[in-house]
């Protein structure tokens, strides 16, 4: 499985196993060309005291194509250390080479990491020559709540991919059950690996929906590098701010 944990190394040149569902969960082997762990604190944009998002680690990954070029793709975990969904988190990632001078910059967000999840990233570098690319390092912000919708009932969820496509489509309903006109939602798809670990949460919004009047919505993530999906959970929201 791709990806890191806090606390632990590879050694350059290692070789990890990496789990691409574009390829029918065959597997390719992924070259560890730098790994660097440690504990950053992002920036919150809202008041303390509700989420607490870390930067727990970030590393390069390097793999071979079949055209005989490299690919090369950040691996990188934020953990939310408090006891609140958190809001949007706005990530920069930067490509250094080995004189660490940046070579690209890169953007990843999540729509939210609930209390005690990790949000394991992959973000591919996008030249081809991914050999060049030594390290990389990360900047976050992120709002430290989210106001979840309790009564908005999701009636319908669903995901699909289709055939030799690295997307995954989440699809599903929602109602208003509020009693009132819902002026503005967040139907957010949050895409899990494992118990607690999500990959990406995409969102679409909508305005004005009458009392008691359902909304169809459609969410898609890129798995590209990514490990295979276990599960997606709909969270209706409100990140309006």
């Amino acid at each position: 499985m791709a990806g890191c944990s806090g606390g632990s190394e590879e050694a350059a040149g290692g070789d990890t196993p990496v789990e691409n569902p574009g390829d029918d969960g065959g597997e390719t082997t992924a070259t560890a060309a730098a790994t660097e762990t440690e504990t950053e604190t992002a920036t919150s944009t809202e008041a303390p005291g509700k989420a607490e998002v870390v930067i727990a680690s970030r590393e390069v990954r390097t793999e071979e194509t079949d055209y005989g070029t490299v690919d090369a793709y950040a691996v990188f975990e934020l953990v939310n250390e408090g006891d609140a969904p958190s809001g949007p988190i706005n990530v920069e990632l930067r490509f250094y080479d080995g004189s660490d001078t940046i070579l690209s910059t890169r953007p990843a967000t999540a729509r939210t990491l609930g209390p005690g999840e990790t949000w394991r990233g992959f973000k591919k570098y996008l030249d081809t020559e991914g050999q060049d690319v030594a390290s990389v390092r990360i900047e976050a912000e992120f709002a430290s709540s989210l106001t979840v919708m309790e009564d908005v009932e999701v009636v319908e969820s669903s995901i699909s991919r289709e055939e030799d496509s690295s997307y995954l489509t989440s699809t599903g309903v929602l109602q208003n059950n509020t009693g009132g006109e819902l002026g503005y939602i967040e139907a957010i798809s949050k895409f899990y690996i494992e118990e607690k670990v999500i990959v990406g949460a995409e969102y679409t919004n909508e305005l004005n929906i009458p009392a008691g009047e359902r909304w169809r919505f459609e969410n898609m993530f890129d798995t590209s590098f990514a490990p295979e999906i276990t599960n997606v959970e709909i969270l209706p929201g409100d990140n309006n701010l």
